[in-house]
C-alpha cells in the first residue's frame, strides 16, 4: 500500500482507512500513485518542535512535507518517498475559523502536503503559488469524485464518524483570495507595488 498512516496524537480519533484512501486518491491525481507516502498526525507540541528544527520557526504550523525522492540509495530498504505531517490541533482551529468541517480541513491539508511532495511551492513566488492553487483544486475535484464512488462501495452499517460525505470545502489549502492584493499587502515604493 502506498500510504501509511501514523497517529502520534491522542486528542482526535483518526480513521486510518479513510484518510489512507483520500491520500491514495490524491497521489493518483498527481500521477504519483507508485510512491510510498507516510501521513503522520501530530499535536501542536510535536509540530512546533518539527517547525523549529526544520524551518527555524518557533511556532506550530498546520502541515509540513518531507520529500525523500532524491535519496535513491534508500529505495532498496523500503523507505518512503515522503512524509506529510499534520497538526490536528492547528487543523481544528483553522476549520473553526473558516467555518468548514474538521474532516474537510484535514483533507485540504493532505492535498496541500501532497502537492509539496510533488514539488510545488507557493512560497517562492506568485506564479508558482497560482500554479499550486490550480493543482490543489484539480486534486480536490479528483478526490471528491473518487471519494464519493468509494463511499458507495462501503457497507452502509459502518458506524465510523469519519466516513462522511465530502463537501465543497475540499479545495486544498491555498484560498481563493490568496493572490488578490489587499490594502494591507500593497505598499508603494517609488511607483512599484510590493506585496508582503
Amino acid at each position: 500500500m502506498p500510504v501509511e498512516i501514523i497517529n502520534l496524537q491522542r486528542k482526535f480519533p483518526i480513521d486510518h482507512f479513510c484518510f489512507g484512501k483520500i491520500a491514495e486518491l490524491g497521489l493518483s491525481s498527481l500521477k504519483q500513485s507508485k510512491n510510498q507516502v507516510v501521513l503522520i498526525f501530530v499535536n501542536d507540541h510535536r509540530m512546533r518542535h518539527l517547525n523549529k528544527t526544520f524551518r527555524g520557526k518557533r511556532k506550530t504550523t498546520d502541515v509540513l512535507s518531507f520529500s525523500y525522492q532524491k535519496e535513491r540509495f534508500l529505495k532498496g530498504l523500503g523507505s518512503p518517498d515522503g512524509e506529510v505531517v499534520i497538526s490536528l490541533q492547528q487543523a481544528k482551529r483553522q476549520a473553526d475559523r473558516a467555518g468548514i468541517p474538521f474532516f474537510d480541513e484535514i483533507v485540504n491539508l493532505i492535498i496541500h502536503g501532497l502537492c509539496h511532495l510533488k514539488g510545488y511551492d507557493h512560497e517562492i513566488g506568485e506564479q508558482e503559488a497560482s500554479l499550486m492553487k490550480k493543482v490543489e483544486r484539480k486534486t480536490a475535484r479528483f478526490i471528491d469524485q473518487g471519494y464519493h464512488q468509494w463511499l458507495n462501495t462501503q457497507p452502509k452499517n459502518l458506524s465510523n464518524t469519519m466516513l462522511q460525505e465530502s463537501s465543497p470545502s475540499f479545495q486544498g489549502k491555498i484560498p481563493d483570495d490568496f493572490l488578490q492584493p489587499t490594502k494591507k499587502s500593497l505598499k508603494t515604493n517609488k511607483g512599484k507595488e510590493h506585496s508582503s
